[in-house]
């Protein structure tokens, strides 16, 4: 004989509050994405850890000029000092 689906509806109701729970803090999230005009960058920092350095990985920082402390850390990123180049050589081409 097997249980009655009714055993497991407030399982059921949790679970799905839970998943709406999280599409909601996903979406609040995007609302506060932090933006920097390339113009604005004041300075971009690799830093890499020796596990992240095994691996190809690294934190790439990146400082505003119009706010001393308004940073965005970008962390776990691949090939970080291409990427930290990238931005420090887009900077450049926009004061151009």
């Amino acid at each position: 004989m097997y249980p009655s689906w009714w055993r497991f509806v407030g399982s059921l109701v949790f679970a799905a509050v839970m998943v709406i729970l999280g599409l909601y803090v996903l979406a609040a999230r995007r609302e506060f994405a932090n933006e920097i005009e390339l113009a604005d960058i004041r300075s971009v920092e690799v830093d890499q850890r020796f596990i992240q350095r095994l691996l190809g990985l690294g934190n790439i920082t990146v400082a505003s000029a119009a706010s001393a402390d308004f940073l965005i850390r970008l962390e776990d990123i691949s090939n970080p000092d291409a990427i930290a180049e990238q931005l420090r050589q887009a900077r450049l081409k926009r004061l151009a």
